[in-house]
């Protein structure tokens, strides 16, 4: 990750696997078993896309981005949004 992105993300990345270069995870705290994936995937015409997932003990959502930043970012704002709702 180079150092604009970082700047850009709330929490902490790290490569899920080491042998999956294009798989990331962010283990959140609190609430527990709270995490963030996202990994390099495929589109029904062949197109380089990235999945992601936000959960808790449930999945509270998922969708596509067409960067690895932009599903980062995406996961963070659906975790964030959840946890705003649930605190208010």
């Amino acid at each position: 990750m180079n150092e604009q992105s970082e700047h850009a993300l709330k929490y902490s990345w790290a490569q899920t696997w080491a042998d999956k270069p294009d798989d990331y995870i962010a283990n959140i705290p609190h609430p527990p078993k709270s995490f963030l994936r996202i990994h390099k995937d495929y589109g029904p015409e062949g197109e380089t896309r990235w999945h992601w997932v936000a959960n808790t003990t449930i999945n509270i959502g998922k969708g596509y981005a067409d960067t690895q930043l932009e599903a980062q970012q995406s996961a963070e704002e659906c975790f964030c949004d959840y946890v705003d709702k649930e605190v208010n």
